[in-house]
């Protein structure tokens, strides 16, 4: 019989929080030494610094990239305040033109017409423009969402890192100072997985089977 099917007697519910906490440390360090996870957990607490500085570097890059997309727009929208002020002074300049009570007009009536249509129509062309710069403005909130949900990240692989890195201090094999950590093989290596070996029947693939390792634990 493994540890497994014969788990370690559970505390009374009566016993302080701390003797429950207790056992619950000594059974994930049994599981840990059962499954054979501490090469596993080893890697993990290895790559946690390169994500932890991925993350950041994404952060920081996105972060860029909104600063420049509201500058722009911003750019863009004084430009358009300008144009739009231009036309309404040249709509106003021929209002005066063509209407001065003596009829006299000082450009060719055609081409005057075609100043007015001109002018009728772009405050319809301007609106899709404004209405964009607006929805472009608006869209560049996913940065603060992004920036929020990044540093609640980091933070976590910090707690799991230093979570990691006690439970191997914990479960020094006695005789040993220290552990080793497992060589790299390669940048990515990590990023990318662990090689892991072909599913057997002792292998672990599915959830139930995880239920049913866990309900084995207590």
């Amino acid at each position: 019989m493994t540890e497994f099917d014969q788990p370690e007697e559970k505390p009374n519910s009566t016993e302080p929080v701390y003797d429950r906490i207790a056992y619950v440390t000594r059974m994930l360090r049994d599981s840990l030494r059962e499954l054979g996870l501490e090469p596993t957990v080893q890697a993990a607490t290895q790559a946690m610094p390169d994500v932890r500085s991925r993350i950041r570097y994404i952060t920081s890059l996105t972060e860029q990239a909104a600063n420049t997309v509201l500058n722009s727009t911003e750019k863009v929208q004084d430009d358009l305040s300008a144009l739009k002020r231009d036309n309404q002074n040249l709509a106003e300049k021929i209002n005066a033109l063509s209407e001065d009570g003596q009829g006299r007009v000082l450009l060719p009536a055609g081409l005057l017409d075609e100043i007015k249509a001109f002018h009728n129509g772009f405050r319809e062309k301007i609106k899709p423009v404004d209405q964009a710069m607006i929805e472009i403005i608006t869209a560049q909130s996913f940065q603060d969402l992004t920036g929020q949900v990044s540093g609640k990240l980091t933070v976590l692989i910090e707690r799991v890192e230093q979570e990691l890195l006690q439970v191997l201090s914990d479960n020094i094999p006695e005789g040993k100072g220290h552990w080793q950590e497992p060589e790299p093989e390669g940048d990515a290596a990590l990023l990318n997985g662990p090689a892991v070996e072909p599913a057997d029947d002792t292998t672990v693939q599915n959830q139930q089977q995880v239920d049913d390792l866990l309900a084995k634990l207590g």
